[in-house]
């Protein structure tokens, strides 16, 4: 198949532009699937004219994850270019939405009828398309390229990597346990880095929801991925990709939290059979390759 796709290909931290996500849990991914692949990077893309690019390459499908925000992505294209595209029916356009706990209302609602199919990571999502009338909605779960694990040398007892928030300060000045926190860093890193930490604590609160809930993070995947025992705080459905308790450690508060942290930070046979289980479920059904290959036959069943 050939396929456009069309997000960021770097991400812009502390002034250096590195490969983000996207670069190595789809792009890679489905060249090693077999498919043709151009990478439209809506920061720097090299054809800065999206239509451009689409009339030369003649993609089968454009495969985007838009932001809406030309600030983040300023080439990215727009909801209207792309709804022509779709409208003409030879090209199929697909969104994968990453945050619909909290931007479904002002966001993927209104534009989700610009594309022939979208998918959420949330479940309970798919419902709630449903009820505004689009169907051709799947599940698109965050996933993680196996490829990017190399091996364990444990040197960190907890590990986390992400941007510094309110909730997160919060957060960590109230667990008892000191975490190696890393920022700002490529995403090598950031996998050699959990790889590098027994247990991966996984905080699940949005800074950017107003609401302040929890949401799924692609930290549950890199976390297990690396063969580090993730404990996360609960969000709904985490049990329908891992089992707590044997494939991962779930917390509910701080002061479960707490507990837990205390408890497996004498348990390391417990720690490491839970991050082993974690990681053959993990290789079983959430890598990249499986993922997306599910994806695109969910897609062809629609079109």
């Amino acid at each position: 198949m050939k396929i456009l796709l069309a997000l960021n290909k770097t991400l812009n931290r502390d002034s250096v532009n590195r490969l983000d996500s996207g670069y190595y849990n789809i792009y890679i991914p489905l060249l090693e699937l077999g498919h043709q692949v151009y990478f439209y990077d809506t920061i720097d893309p090299t054809e800065k004219n999206f239509q451009k690019v689409v009339d030369k390459f003649k993609p089968d499908l454009i495969f985007c994850c838009l932001t809406g925000n030309r600030n983040i992505a300023p080439y990215e294209p727009s909801f209207e270019e792309i709804s022509e595209i779709t409208k003409k029916g030879n090209i199929i356009t697909f969104n994968w939405f990453c945050d619909d706990t909290w931007r479904f209302d002002n966001f993927s609602q209104i534009v989700c009828n610009s594309f022939t199919v979208c998918s959420t990571p949330e479940l309970d999502y798919i419902n709630k398309y449903k009820e505004i009338g689009y169907d051709n909605i799947i599940l698109g779960q965050w996933h993680c390229n196996e490829n990017l694990y190399l091996s364990n040398n444990y040197r960190h007892k907890i590990g986390f990597c992400g941007g510094i928030t309110k909730s997160r300060i919060n957060f960590f000045n109230s667990i008892k346990e000191s975490v190696s926190y890393l920022q700002s860093c490529s995403y090598e890193d950031l996998i050699q880095h959990y790889s590098s930490s027994r247990m991966v604590i996984n905080p699940t609160t949005n800074d950017n929801d107003p609401e302040k809930k929890s949401q799924m993070k692609l930290r549950i995947f890199e976390a297990t991925c690396a063969n580090s025992m993730l404990l996360t705080q609960n969000v709904k459905n985490i049990d329908h990709y891992f089992y707590p308790g044997k494939e991962i450690v779930v917390f509910d508060d701080i002061a479960d939290c707490n507990d837990k942290l205390y408890y497996y930070s004498y348990a390391e046979t417990s720690v490491a059979e839970i991050a082993r289980k974690g990681r053959e479920r993990f290789l079983r059904e959430h890598t990249s390759k499986i993922r997306l290959e599910k994806i695109l036959h969910e897609i062809k069943k629609i079109c």
